[in-house]
């Protein structure tokens, strides 16, 4: 089996052993070469080109087929050109993070060849922030504590910054993070403290956390928070009658 371009000579033996060469020939193989571009990028990665070259044959009449998944389904068939190479213009999309492969499948009136190459998408960057617990309750002037988590994904490497909270009951006491920024994978504890005789108690307030990332943009998450008091004395008077004469 030949399987790539080759020179071929054929030679007669004699009697003796001598060999006199009495012709040459070569062999052409067609072969395809397949290339994306761009190659790799952020989710989602759309208008990928694809460029096919075929080898082995300069001259004729090509037929290409791209495939942009490699699952037998064909985005493009050129039908009978002459281009080679060929570029398939902002052929293919890929929605979501993974490693795909893309197929060519060339047809020559000398033969049929395949090719592919790799393509790989990867998460953009983003993180998320979650609170713990969801819900709780404070008596004044007391004050509650929460933790805020960060996990990063794709590119971003952290920190979270611009921690903030919002939606606070109205005249609320000291409002800290500790620390003031968080690490992919860290967390801060986010205190909330309250007045004597100003916070509000009552109906369950619904918190905002925020925090912002470079190149990523803000990211919240919320929380519940219920302001109570402190339970009134029960003052028992007894006896609750009395009688008394006056002389």
């Amino acid at each position: 089996n030949v399987t790539v371009n080759s020179n071929f000579g054929l030679y007669c033996t004699n009697s003796v052993g001598a060999n006199s060469p009495i012709d040459y020939f070569n062999t052409s193989i067609l072969g395809s070469i397949l290339s994306a571009n761009p190659s790799s990028g952020v989710a989602p990665l759309n208008n990928v080109s694809l460029a096919a070259t075929t080898v082995g044959f300069t001259s004729g009449t090509y037929r290409y087929f791209f495939d942009c998944n490699n699952d037998g389904t064909n985005e493009l068939d050129t039908g009978n050109v002459s281009a080679n190479p060929f570029n398939a213009a902002n052929l293919c999309n890929y929605p979501s993070p993974s490693n795909y492969t893309a197929r060519i499948t060339a047809w020559h009136s000398e033969g049929i060849a395949t090719s592919t190459t790799s393509i790989s998408v990867t998460a953009p960057p983003d993180f998320s922030l979650s609170v713990n617990p969801i819900s709780d309750s404070v008596q004044r002037p007391n004050s509650t504590s929460f933790v805020v988590s960060a996990a990063c994904s794709g590119s971003f490497s952290g920190p979270v910054t611009d921690l903030s909270v919002s939606n606070l009951h109205n005249n609320p006491g000291p409002v800290t993070f500790n620390p003031t920024s968080i690490t992919c994978g860290g967390s801060t504890v986010l205190t909330i403290g309250t007045t004597n005789n100003t916070t509000p108690v009552g109906t369950p307030r619904t918190l905002t956390i925020s925090g912002n990332g470079t190149g990523v943009g803000s990211r919240s998450t919320q929380t519940n928070l219920t302001v109570t008091i402190l339970p009134r004395p029960t003052i028992n008077i007894s006896p609750v009658a009395f009688s008394f004469t006056v002389t």
